[in-house]
């Protein structure tokens, strides 16, 4: 087993990636998971990008403590947001040996979009979003969808975090958004992870 540590951008990513699922996931391609997965803040308070920049004190802690629990790699996972590609976003990451950048297209959220069988178990009706990583702010459209499914009075409200303890909570899948045929990010999220295992 490959040992892996995760620093992520915000609470959405942070919730997902410590979630049982996601390490059923991992444990079956050979990747066990150091720790929990970090917010990329001090002591899981502090968020954001900036916490994972070439000059953050953060970003080195977190990767210290990481590596003292015996992380082989480290993953830092971010959005895209306003950068022009991903090219600038990974720039914007510390890099350290042995460690993978990997930019969502648009927020995480969107690849709640994409998975359409959680989506539709949470709606209560069969639902599949076509473009997941076309909407500008995905988790705006996550509260326009289940208003107009549902009504305003059972809509998903507007904590983030909540949110996505509920997709976890009816069963959030990585593997089901990557297989959605318009979210290549996640399916290119998913190869980076299984490439981890073959890395010395």
């Amino acid at each position: 087993m490959v040992k892996v540590g995760f620093i992520c951008e915000g609470d959405t990513e942070t919730i997902v990636f410590n979630s049982s699922e996601f390490d059923d996931f991992l444990r079956s391609i050979g990747i066990e998971k150091v720790g929990r997965a970090i917010k990329s803040g001090r002591d899981d308070r502090e968020g954001g990008k900036d916490n994972m920049k070439p000059d953050s004190e953060i970003a080195l802690a977190n990767i210290t403590a990481l590596k003292e629990q015996g992380a082989a790699f480290i993953v830092f996972i971010r959005d895209l947001e306003d950068l022009p590609c991903i090219t600038s976003a990974k720039e914007e990451v510390i890099t350290i040996e042995k460690s993978y950048k990997l930019i969502t297209v648009r927020c995480f959220e969107s690849w709640f979009l994409a998975d359409s069988q959680t989506l539709s178990a949470l709606l209560g009706e069969e639902y599949e979003y076509p473009f997941p990583e076309k909407a500008v702010n995905p988790y705006e459209e996550l509260r326009r969808i289940f208003v107009e499914k549902r009504g305003e009075n059972k809509g998903i409200g507007t904590n983030k975090k909540k949110i996505a303890s509920l997709f976890v909570k009816y069963g959030f899948s990585l593997q089901r958004a990557a297989q959605h045929p318009n979210c290549p990010s996640a399916a290119y999220f998913l190869n980076k992870l299984s490439v981890l295992t073959t890395q010395n």
